[in-house]
């Protein structure tokens, strides 16, 4: 399916590490998220205002912060494909790694409003009503929501492009607490336990540690990272096809973003 959606969709599918249709990558993968994450956010806030549900509501604003975050991604990708300029000689690859600051901040922002909500309803529990169509609709947008998180996370190991997983990861963290909620429902219809106070704690613990994830693997290549071993090596061999070189040592790859590394070498 992923393959479908590259040819149709992007142009020249196949030279991904172009920066231009790398470009095209990060769009799709934006723009699906953007109208999925805005039609489960509106649908579910809905719904779980009219059950009394703080479990789903925290769901439906983490759709709203994932669509947020999709928006700020796309803004971020078409920064960073600026060319450099007087004041930014290495370009704007690293633009996508601020975006993905911002966006880790909204969810944690999120997630800790909501744990508080969740917590207060656990301390002052109100009756939730019980719906199968907030059931069926919760897992159809688990279906949904899941096959947009290996569509996601697929595209961006395929472009190499942090913000991407990054949003894929987040979706498939929203998979798994829609799947609470649902089990909570279902424990209250069969058995008569109010749980959705300790279902909302639930998903706001998988919102915050989305976020905490984001930050760390954002924090990493803004701090500098080793290079990869295959880069490494391809330069070697490079430099080594050169018959005056006989030796290379003092090797340093800087690392601007994604498609942007310069490197420096001594040879003898």
């Amino acid at each position: 399916m992923k393959e479908f959606l590259w040819k149709k969709f992007v142009k020249d599918y196949e030279n991904y590490k172009d920066p231009a249709v790398r470009g095209r990558y990060t769009n799709l993968t934006g723009v699906l998220g953007i109208i999925t994450n805005s039609v489960l956010c509106v649908i579910k806030l809905i719904l779980g205002i009219s059950i009394n549900s703080i479990a789903v509501i925290a769901d439906g604003a983490h759709d709203m912060a994932d669509s947020l975050a999709a928006c700020i991604t796309l803004v971020g990708a078409r920064i960073s494909r600026k060319p450099a300029d007087k004041n930014h000689p290495y370009g704007h690859a690293r633009v996508e790694y601020l975006c993905s600051l911002v966006v880790s901040a909204i969810v944690l922002i999120v997630g800790y409003e909501l744990m508080k909500n969740s917590i207060e309803k656990c301390i002052h529990p109100v009756e939730t009503d019980f719906s199968w169509l907030m059931v069926g609709f919760m897992v159809l947008a688990i279906i949904l929501k899941g096959s947009q998180a290996l569509f996601t996370i697929a595209t961006g190991r395929h472009i190499n492009s942090l913000p991407v997983i990054a949003a894929g990861t987040d979706n498939r963290n929203d998979v798994l607490s829609s799947i609470m909620i649902v089990i909570g429902m279902l424990i209250h219809y069969f058995f008569g336990l109010e749980l959705d106070g300790y279902m909302g704690c639930i998903v706001s613990l998988f919102i915050l540690y989305s976020g905490v994830s984001l930050i760390k693997d954002t924090i990493s290549p803004l701090l500098g990272e080793p290079p990869e071993k295959d880069t490494v090596d391809a330069m070697y061999k490079i430099i080594l096809a050169h018959q005056e070189i006989i030796g290379v040592h003092d090797v340093v790859i800087y690392k601007y973003g994604p498609g942007k590394e310069f490197a420096s070498f001594h040879a003898e």
